[in-house]
């Protein structure tokens, strides 16, 4: 690998590492929560459509905080594929979450063009979508309030049916892998659409920018451990998965944690997970929380299902692309 080369991957990897220890603020982020995304990071980057060298299906189910009333609750559904002899990949995903009278739906469809250049693999993709978040004004409840006969929150700025604001969504992200190190970077961003909206609710999500990184080290054919890395960042937080996983062939399990200070730590995680058939893999994933709200939430709850049929992305004799095999 060019030295040179290598030297900048190291350099980006250690400012953002850098970033994270030393930032002390952290607020609630508005991007869901996915305590499984080192099995599926196109979810959230679009440059990785067609890296799994197949048509690759995912469904993703998350109850968080189970015992906490107006819990998050929702899942996504991920599909990506690459273009034979296009070197190149194409995806689709659509998610929705619930949070107490609230529930937003996102979809949206993405490009990324795959460019092997000797020592390293490189794509860079885009995606554009819609999200629409949702309020349900009646079932809220003020301390003035009416509610025998019908709804009053004697509120002006309350709705007291159901409201909407929409806007578009633009995904932009790049993946780099050299050797055993692997780094993706893109961002979230929204737009406004247009399309009309009630006066009283304007939703709009702001910026995100996520940094995902793993690193793939085989002892022999049967063990490989991998750790894998997630920070999400917007203008007033920060947020930060760290994981490590260890396979034994077609089975795999790992422990993490969300957070990395005393303002931003939020759960220890376990997860376990296999292959159950060549093109069908399941996995589990269970938080406990460690911050104040342990005293009330509960546990989170995360199933993955995930659905692979194998198809090579360039058919050329004399380029080689080298994938890490991601079970």
């Amino acid at each position: 690998m060019n030295s040179y080369l290598y030297k900048v991957l190291s350099n980006i990897f250690i400012c953002c590492t850098l970033i994270l220890i030393t930032n002390q603020n952290s607020y609630a982020q508005q991007l869901a929560q996915k305590g499984l995304y080192m099995l599926d990071p196109y979810s959230f980057n679009p440059a990785y459509g067609g890296l799994n060298n197949g048509l690759t299906l995912t469904g993703d189910f998350r109850n968080q905080w189970s015992n906490l009333q107006g819990k998050p609750l929702g899942g996504y559904f991920t599909a990506h594929s690459p273009l034979l002899n296009l070197n190149s990949g194409v995806g689709f995903s659509f998610s929705t979450e619930s949070i107490g009278a609230s529930n937003n739906t996102e979809g949206s469809f993405s490009y990324n063009y795959i460019l092997p250049i000797s020592p390293i693999f490189l794509s860079i993709g885009g995606g554009i979508g819609l999200s629409s978040r949702q309020l349900d004004g009646s079932i809220l409840k003020t301390p003035d309030g009416q509610y025998e006969n019908n709804v009053n929150h004697n509120d002006p700025n309350i709705p007291i049916d159901k409201v909407s604001a929409n806007n578009g969504v633009i995904n932009l992200g790049i993946v780099i892998r050299t050797g055993l190190l692997e780094i993706g970077l893109s961002s979230y961003q929204t737009v406004s659409t247009g399309i009309s909206k009630n006066e009283k609710y304007n939703y709009k999500p702001v910026d995100h920018y996520l940094l995902y990184a793993s690193y793939f080290y085989t002892f022999n054919e049967n063990w490989k451990i991998v750790p894998n890395a997630l920070i999400k960042y917007e203008k007033s937080a920060l947020q930060s998965d760290i994981d490590i996983h260890l396979y034994n062939k077609n089975i795999f399990g790992g422990v993490g944690i969300r957070g990395y200070n005393s303002n931003s730590l939020d759960a220890i995680k376990v997860m376990v997970g296999g292959r159950i058939t060549e093109r069908i893999l399941v996995a589990y994933n269970f938080e406990s929380p460690i911050s104040e709200l342990k005293l009330y939430s509960g546990n989170t709850h995360e199933l993955l299902l995930q659905y692979r049929i194998q198809a090579n992305i360039i058919q050329r004799e004399k380029e080689k692309l080298i994938y890490h095999p991601r079970m």
